[in-house]
């Protein structure tokens, strides 16, 4: 009897230790590492000092109320003074995998978009722990490069 709960307690512990270290699925989080050539901070208008990107990120998941729904939740940080006080904003949006894109109406969830006018997709390419944004021809903007936040 002992040795079963002995063994019983091992493998429970090894089972534990299985979900803990093993892969994530697709709850997984990506930090923005640089924009253009540029490490963060960056100035958000051009060459102004002021709002400065302080931070980005995405995490993926699976809405289990909406039908499994894969949501892209991104918190972003803002310096917007120079005492440095900071502004967060997190919005959710839906994300989809084709072709190793990652696609997502920047027109958040829940929210009114007239999405043809005003809101175009966003497409970043999958490569290794690495999300680099696909900038349309003819766009000024520097395209942002996220990596895979490893805990």
């Amino acid at each position: 009897m002992r040795r079963t709960l002995l063994f019983l307690l091992a493998l429970g512990g090894t089972y534990a230790c299985g979900v803990y270290t093993g892969p994530s699925g697709p709850k997984n989080t990506y930090a923005l590492a640089r924009v253009g050539a540029q490490q963060l901070p960056v100035p958000l208008d051009g060459n102004a000092p002021l709002p400065l990107l302080v931070a980005d990120t995405f995490r993926l998941a699976s809405d289990r109320s909406k039908s499994e729904s894969l949501i892209l939740q991104q918190t972003t940080v803002i310096q917007q003074t120079a005492d440095g006080k900071l502004l967060r904003r997190d919005a959710s949006f839906v994300y989809r995998i084709d072709q190793g894109n990652l696609i997502y109406d920047n027109c958040p969830v829940g929210s009114f978009c007239l999405a043809s006018l005003v809101y175009a997709p966003r497409i970043f390419q999958v490569i290794g722990d690495s999300l680099f944004e696909v900038v349309q021809p003819g766009l000024q903007t520097p395209p942002h490069v996220y990596g895979l936040v490893r805990y």
